[in-house]
């Protein structure tokens, strides 16, 4: 049952130019999104990076490609990495270049670009651009349509990069004192979460085949882009083995120990998204690294705030977009680098290769956010403990999963209400009624100071939703595909469940 909704289609929220969260209220426009619906396309001018190409990023490109001469190609602007150039050659040979300098262009990257009539080609480059993390920032298109005459650039972003170097030193002060890092030399500020993930990918792949180790192991799902990196960009003489159930820590340490000197790196989020499991990470980090394996941890989903996880690690990434940016305005990340691992020298050496650093103007805003982030974590920790009692209770409710229910939560959250903002709901009733009369903002992403409700699996793995056959993977590990994650904010707790004790009735 729809009724008017209080987001519209496309709306970003907060709406500001560079909300990185953009609402899609209906299960019917959650279809037509991921369908290419272009009348959904269009309403969608700002969101979630990696999805939603922002409207300024995509001027800054039409007029770059004008500036160059360049039509009927696909392109993206992207930040300049030591390894990007050989990498996109590796992958597909066709994909060109141009230098882009920040005294022409406001931006220091380059325009990829290839021909479109090469369909195989501008798929390599859309997926790379996306899983890698490195299109320029919306901030930074701003920048850059304002340099070549065609915006105003408003006035704060007329900034002096005098204090620059003061911000990013106070960020990754910040961030080193919240995951027990040796020094800020350890912590690395990326232009996004994904970029993280992917250059911490990329060294550790590095540093383990030059020793002879190919085996990657995935524990648990993994968010849309980090499962798409270990699946398309392994070497060929790599191999990936996928464990769904992080919680049976006796068979995957048995399944490494099995490895024979071959074991690469494990990664695993922790907890896990959209299940919120904490697996055993002391006992399974140790096995990993008495067979000479890495180990990845993303702790994004209850965030650096709330679980302690760079001891048993020897990368840990984060998306910084969640709770530290808690505003939803900035995209950002952040890897770590654990200093008692044994290839921390190596890694050290490799990890700049893919890595684009956090554009100067996120940079400041982030400077402003982490300064009450704790504060709002708190918030959604307090309202998370009491939503959890009222979801378990109510009639609609088949199943919930929260970081608090794991048998491993004490050993790992930092306290007894260290919950995160991720609440996963398996519904009795409809889940296209609940949503569509649902009164809270509606899409993809988590962490923010506003609650987000999202339809996880039709927004990350549409393809699977759409198999509903008893072979399908869904099907063999029994997930309910209409599985609701909800990423709750710092709105006062007696409207939040006043809102979903409506929308349950309805489902």
């Amino acid at each position: 049952m729809s009724r008017t909704q209080k987001y519209q289609l496309g709306e970003p929220v907060p709406n500001v130019p560079h909300s990185v969260v953009s609402n899609i209220p209906t299960m019917a426009d959650v279809c037509a999104y991921e369908e290419k619906d272009p009348e959904v396309s269009n309403a969608m001018k700002q969101g979630y990076p990696r999805f939603v190409r922002h409207h300024w990023v995509h001027e800054l490109t039409d007029a770059v490609l004008a500036h160059f001469g360049l039509e009927h190609v696909f392109a993206a602007l992207v930040y300049r990495s030591e390894g990007l150039l050989e990498m996109l050659q590796t992958l597909e040979p066709r994909i060109q270049s141009r230098a882009l300098q920040a005294d022409v262009f406001g931006i220091e990257g380059f325009l990829l670009f290839v021909d479109q009539s090469y369909e195989d080609s501008v798929r390599t480059l859309k997926a790379f651009v996306q899983h890698s993390g490195i299109q320029v920032s919306s901030r930074n298109a701003e920048v850059g349509l304002a340099k070549m005459g065609l915006l105003s650039l408003s006035e704060e972003c007329l900034i002096s990069d005098s204090d620059l170097e003061k911000k990013k030193a106070s960020v990754r002060s910040h961030i080193q004192e919240v995951i027990g890092a040796h020094s800020e030399e350890a912590i690395h500020l990326t232009g996004s979460g994904m970029n993280a993930f992917y250059s911490a990918f990329k060294a550790v792949q590095a540093v383990q085949k030059s020793k002879g180790r190919t085996q990657w192991m995935q524990l648990g799902w993994l968010y849309v882009d980090s499962g798409a990196i270990l699946n398309q960009y392994l070497d060929e003489d790599e191999s990936l083995e996928v464990i769904y159930d992080p919680s049976d820590t006796e068979m995957i340490v048995a399944r490494i120990q099995s490895t024979n000197d071959s074991l690469s790196a494990l990664v695993i989020e922790c907890p896990t998204n959209p299940f919120c499991q904490i697996a055993d990470l002391k006992k399974i980090a140790q096995a990993v690294w008495d067979a000479g394996g890495l180990v990845i941890v993303d702790p994004s989903v209850a965030s650096i705030y709330n679980i302690s996880c760079l001891e048993f690690s020897d990368v840990l990434v984060t998306s910084v977009t969640k709770y530290l940016a808690y505003t939803a305005d900035v995209m950002a990340g952040a890897l770590a680098l654990n200093h008692k691992s044994k290839s921390y020298d190596s890694l050290k050496k490799s990890i700049g290769q893919s890595l684009v650093p956090l554009y100067s103007l996120d940079l400041l805003r982030l400077s402003e956010t982490i300064l009450t982030a704790s504060a709002r974590v708190e918030q959604m920790n307090t309202n998370c403990q009491h939503l959890v009692p009222f979801l378990k209770d109510h009639p609609k409710v088949r199943k919930l999963y929260y970081a608090g229910a794991n048998e491993n939560s004490k050993a790992y959250l930092k306290h007894e209400s260290a919950y995160g903002s991720i609440i996963s709901v398996e519904l009795k009733g409809s889940l296209e009624n609940f949503y569509d009369y649902l009164q809270l903002v509606k899409g993809p992403s988590f962490g923010a100071e506003f609650t987000i409700v999202c339809p996880y699996f039709y927004l990350a793995h549409y393809d699977l939703v759409l198999d509903t056959s008893p072979q399908s993977l869904f099907g063999k590990l029994g997930i309910d595909r209409n599985l609701i994650r909800i990423s709750v904010g710092c709105e006062p707790i007696e409207q939040l469940i006043a809102l979903f004790s409506e929308a349950l009735e309805q489902a």
